[in-house]
């Protein structure tokens, strides 16, 4: 009996809350986002494409009622949320 082969999705993805809050950097050009811009049901077509193929921009959304505490680890250099911060900076130009 064959056994089937485990699809390998890649980087595990965080789930998007419902709200959520994007707690990244502004951004312009052909993904224009705006820091702590709230989304209700989902994510615009270009914006989703970006949460579901870039783990870093994935964990800049955060549930609305995790805000206060998400900006309090921004401001540390060593948290993830401060890391995914500077790695979409450093990538805003994909």
């Amino acid at each position: 009996m064959a056994r089937k082969a485990k699809k390998n999705t890649g980087p595990k993805l965080p789930k998007l809350p419902d709200p959520a809050v994007y707690i990244g950097p502004n951004m312009g050009g052909e993904l224009p986002m705006t820091q702590f811009n709230v989304y209700r049901k989902g994510l615009p077509a270009p914006v989703k494409d970006r949460f579901e193929s870039d783990p870093a921009f994935a964990k800049l959304f955060v549930p609305v009622a995790d805000l206060a505490g998400a900006r309090l680890k921004l401001k540390d250099p060593a948290s993830d949320a401060a890391k995914a911060f500077r790695a979409v900076v450093k990538g805003q130009g994909r």
